[in-house]
């Protein structure tokens, strides 16, 4: 199963956790037969109360990397799903990070995009409703926001260049974003 987490306790070293969801978790019907998609991002909330798992799920075709862009939202201690990414919010793509905004009123989940209209969106925490979606044209593998909320980091890459006089071009991207709220 690729939609299961297991929460240990690091003074003891004994699980106190598991959570088990089909969501994430697809088996491919077109061109490779096998299971794919998986959960790629964890982040507690700022009370520590609850737990945001962010990746892909359900696609018909692995190779291509279109599963649903998917959130859940997980009461960790009763491994209980309170709440999901809606119907209609979502498109397709790999969503590779997860991050709470300091305040702990947004998340934001990120990634990369096969179809649909953004690959990095801002949530409210409380209704997990979508607030801001954007097409930053990038990969998005890694984010953060700065300890006083008011930007946002993004690591990531267009593509791989080809080798050019026997080494690779500069890739990576850090895209910067001040935050109006």
């Amino acid at each position: 199963m690729m939609g299961e987490i297991r929460i240990w306790d690091l003074e003891s070293g004994k699980q106190t956790a598991t959570i088990t969801t089909p969501d994430f978790t697809s088996w491919g019907i077109i061109k490779s037969h096998h299971y794919i998609g998986g959960i790629y991002a964890l982040a507690f909330s700022p009370d520590a109360s609850e737990l945001l798992a962010a990746g892909m799920g359900p696609m018909n075709d692995p190779m291509a990397g279109n599963g649903k862009q998917t959130w859940q939202r997980f009461a960790w201690r009763d491994s209980r799903k309170t709440s999901q990414i809606k119907d209609g919010d979502n498109g397709n793509g790999l969503m590779e990070t997860i991050e709470f905004h300091p305040s702990g009123k947004w998340f934001l989940m990120a990634g990369r995009m096969a179809q649909g209209k953004w690959n990095t969106a801002l949530f409210d925490s409380a209704s997990g409703a979508l607030v801001h979606s954007i097409d930053n044209k990038m990969r998005v593998t890694d984010s953060a926001f700065t300890t006083d909320g008011s930007e946002l980091l993004l690591a990531g890459a267009t593509s791989q260049e080809k080798k050019k006089d026997g080494k690779y071009p500069d890739f990576g991207r850090l895209k910067r974003y001040r935050l109006v709220v």
